[in-house]
């Protein structure tokens, strides 16, 4: 398993996932600090994932949560999402979706 510091996945493994396959995106962040704060906040980072995304000339700091084999089984999870991730509205989209944002920035 690929990891950031803080114990949650990476780009690199975003990019193993199948492409068919669900995830919840939660939030983003302006730093790699403010993501990584985020992720230490929560009890099982190994559940998130992080990456990086070009947007409008900024860089963004992502974090996505787990993996689901349908979009039924995803929006199950965004209803029972951990206290620790805080009032979000969970966006639900493909890896494929998420691995084309992957690979127009570049990665740490």
């Amino acid at each position: 398993m690929a990891a950031t510091p803080t114990g949650a996945r990476d780009a690199a493994w975003i990019l193993q996932q199948p492409a068919d396959a669900f995830t919840l995106q939660l939030v983003s962040f302006s730093t790699a600090d403010r993501a990584d704060e985020y992720l230490r906040a929560q009890p099982e980072p190994a559940d998130f994932a992080r990456f990086r995304l070009q947007r409008d000339g900024r860089i963004l700091h992502v974090v996505v949560y787990g993996r689901f084999d349908s979009r039924a089984a995803a929006a199950e999870a965004s209803r029972s999402l951990p206290e620790s991730v805080g009032r979000v509205e969970p966006w639900i989209r493909t890896f494929g979706q998420i691995q084309e944002g992957v690979r127009t920035a570049l990665q740490p």
